[in-house]
């Protein structure tokens, strides 16, 4: 346990999307001494930590050097825990490596984890879409619940990435690159009558962080990481205002879904299937942003910054540019 009046926070994968978005939000609050973990403590990220005062570690999730992770975690009072699933030394021993990092940080003395898991996909669909990277982490996440003495362990599933649309050549163009009649054409296939999405940068540290500011109260909770729920001809609407262009929604079939040959890709075309048989139940409930706006507003009261999730509109006007006046 940790007797210092600064609370000791060990985020793990501090360079990827969610560590580096948990990181930039505790760095806001003097309460929090951010420490975090990387595979590669010279990489250009993790030199930007650096330089904002976060102490990093050298840590790999499968083969973590003894000394870097107990230093890691000496004193910590608080853990967020990631695991890259598609990181090609981890997709075929996700909860070996996962349980053992876990045990790691129990075995030192953490009072606090929030971990980020995904829904169990074989659970939600009896068995008809099983996919490694859900089932694996909610596999820990049960481990977690279930086999581990923490004073408090709280879990955040995020939805669908905003930040998957800079990949344009996957939804048909949308909302980077117009067709050859100049129409913008969001070619998904169906996911059911909602779409929850995440704005990663902006929002996904501040539920982190929303939790660690009062733990018990988040104990045992599961948390819906999404920013937004939308429809796709909702979202192609609302583009279409913010933009001034136009915009049109083509659903295709799964099998139609180009996945270029890579393994991630397909991962993705089984989401499809996924909200498919779930009706569009991503977290095997109705979809719901109750949690997820207490959470942003508690950080804003604490500390300031916007109280309120990012939405559509907010993130088209930090990403999208009219191409056509280029």
């Amino acid at each position: 346990m940790s007797s210092q009046t600064t609370k000791i926070i060990t985020v793990f994968g501090a360079t990827g999307h969610q560590g580096a978005s948990v990181i930039a939000s505790l760095l806001r609050n003097p309460a929090f001494a951010v420490r975090g973990t990387t595979r590669n403590v010279s990489s250009e990220g993790a030199q930007a930590l650096t330089a904002k005062g976060v102490q990093l570690f050298t840590v790999d999730a499968v083969n973590p050097d003894a000394d870097q992770l107990e230093a890691a975690l000496k004193g910590a009072w608080g853990v967020f825990l990631n695991l890259s699933s598609h990181d090609p030394s981890i997709e075929e021993n996700e909860y070996a490596a996962g349980k053992a990092m876990i045990d790691a940080i129990q075995g030192a003395g953490v009072e606090h984890i929030v971990y980020s898991s995904l829904p169990p996909s074989s659970l939600l669909t009896s068995g008809e879409v099983p996919m490694a990277t859900f089932d694996e982490k909610y596999k820990l996440q049960q481990y977690i619940s279930n086999s581990c003495n923490f004073a408090t362990a709280s879990f955040i599933q995020a939805a669908w990435y905003f930040d998957n649309f800079k990949y344009a050549d996957f939804s048909g163009g949308f909302p980077f690159v117009p067709g050859a009649d100049g129409v913008y054409t969001l070619r998904y296939p169906s996911c059911g009558p909602n779409l929850p999405l995440v704005a990663i940068e902006n929002d996904f540290g501040d539920w982190v962080h929303g939790i660690l500011l009062e733990p018990e109260a988040w104990n045992g909770k599961v948390v819906q990481g999404s920013s937004a729920i939308m429809s796709y001809q909702e979202m192609v609407e609302r583009f279409e205002t913010y933009t001034g262009k136009k915009a049109r929604v083509d659903e295709i079939s799964v099998a139609e879904f180009e996945t270029f040959g890579l393994s991630w890709m397909e991962e993705i075309a089984k989401m499809f299937t996924f909200f498919q048989k779930t009706a569009g139940r991503y977290y095997g409930v109705e979809n719901d942003l109750g949690n997820a706006k207490k959470l942003k507003a508690a950080v804003a009261e604490k500390v300031g910054g916007k109280a309120t999730l990012t939405t559509w509109e907010e993130w088209l006007a930090e990403n999208w540019e009219d191409k056509e006046k280029q």
